[in-house]
């Protein structure tokens, strides 16, 4: 994957009940270096978090990935094991503001101690 890459495709279920943007990775115009970024969107869990990580992990390859949660109304524990099976196969960084749902979820269980977190894009692309 070239370096600065953006990875992601937006994916929209159709199995969504509510209003709210449902598990999307989209593509954002960030100058990652040599990380991609996956940006996330919308509800993670059970109906889509195999599939949406499933298309990261395919996109990264075994290379380092960054994946912004910032943007994550809801994450459930099938989206968190996705996210410890993709960062098992690919060193992963993620972005996780203090309070959001991903960050809560990734505090309760302790894995900010193993997944590097941070709590904006801007810090986690610093050198």
């Amino acid at each position: 994957m070239p370096a600065g890459k953006v990875v992601g495709a937006a994916l929209d279920s159709p199995k969504s009940t509510s209003n709210r943007p449902y598990g999307r990775f989209g593509r954002r115009a960030v100058d990652a270096g040599a990380s991609p970024v996956a940006h996330a969107s919308g509800e993670l869990d059970l109906a889509n978090a195999a599939e949406i990580f499933g298309i990261v992990a395919e996109q990264v390859d075994g290379t380092d990935v960054l994946i912004d949660l910032a943007d994550v109304t809801f994450m459930d524990s099938m989206s968190l094991r996705e996210l410890i099976n993709i960062s098992r196969r690919n060193p992963v960084r993620v972005v996780a503001p203090p309070g959001s749902p991903a960050r809560r979820l990734l505090d309760i269980t302790a894995l900010v101690v193993t997944i590097p977190t941070y709590d904006t894009l801007a810090v986690a692309l610093m050198p």
